[in-house]
């Protein structure tokens, strides 16, 4: 509960002193804005003002989230759970990071929905399932989404599929070494197959469900890795970072400190990877 209290460095403006009761309000510090009753028309004020800084950062997440909650409730008629508020938070905010939840939760679901969000706002996104028949399920989920969504027809998926004709397969392989997609949807065998090829794409977003399928190996996770944006070179630095625990010499392990990168968003039931590289993730 907000007490009056003054703290330095905590408003969201101006980065000076503020009270918890207008931080608890989403209101800049007062000589930012005088008014404490506000809570609508804020950003319009510090900008008429002149004394917009910040706050724009806060104002721009703010309407991507109300975008993205919308943009959830076209496709299902109902609002996001509260798991799904707080990934959709990341997401937005282009972290990288685990959905640790049930089965049955919507982990799935949010990926699907996340990809399909980007590519309509010109990204790339790559789709990961540990079977065949997932990706095969999940491609026709997203076709129905598809319909519900408006300008939605030119996103053009594509879906690996094992059981594709000879010319199918053919025009999957034109459409994929052209990159002809916004959305590609595979399987983690492929991931292993084509990592020579995978690790020279970028994704803007990559979504793995079911990660346990596709840690079995080290080298699936540096393709993943690349094809967010990350080079061999820095893998290898966090990788030994990690080996010889400097995190007591202020070095951080994270790959989240990196900008300029994708997003990876990998889904599993247990959080309870083996071996050192999948600690590259957290």
């Amino acid at each position: 509960m907000a007490t009056g209290a003054k703290y330095y460095h905590s408003c969201i403006n101006c980065g000076g002193i503020n009270t918890d009761t207008r931080n608890e309000k989403g209101l800049p510090c007062e000589k930012c804005l005088e008014d404490d009753h506000l809570t609508e028309n804020v950003f319009e004020l510090l900008k008429g003002r002149g004394l917009l800084k910040d706050y724009q950062i806060y104002w721009n997440f703010h309407q991507s989230y109300k975008m993205f909650e919308k943009f959830f409730e076209l496709i299902f008629h109902k609002p996001m759970t509260g798991y799904q508020r707080t990934w959709a938070r990341r997401f937005l905010l282009s972290k990288s990071f685990t959905l640790v939840a049930p089965t049955g939760v919507g982990k799935t679901t949010f990926g699907l929905v996340a990809s399909l969000f980007s590519a309509l706002h010109g990204k790339k996104s790559a789709l990961v399932f540990p079977t065949i028949s997932l990706a095969q399920q999940s491609f026709e989920r997203l076709n129905q989404f598809k319909s519900k969504i408006q300008n939605a027809d030119a996103i053009r998926i594509l879906l690996f599929n094992s059981s594709m004709t000879k010319s199918e397969k053919e025009e999957f392989e034109q459409r994929f070494l052209s990159q002809d997609f916004e959305i590609l949807i595979v399987s983690s065998q492929f991931i292993s197959k084509r990592k020579d090829v995978l690790s020279k794409m970028f994704f803007n977003l990559v979504f793995v469900d079911d990660v346990d399928a596709i840690l079995k190996s080290s080298k699936n996770i540096d393709t993943l890795l690349q094809m967010i944006g990350f080079s061999e070179d820095e893998i290898e630095k966090a990788t030994e970072r990690l080996k010889n625990k400097n995190k007591e010499d202020g070095q951080d392990t994270s790959l989240n400190t990196f900008k300029d990168k994708g997003i990876l968003i990998v889904s599993s039931a247990t959080a309870k990877p083996q071996g050192l590289k999948p600690l590259l993730f957290r």
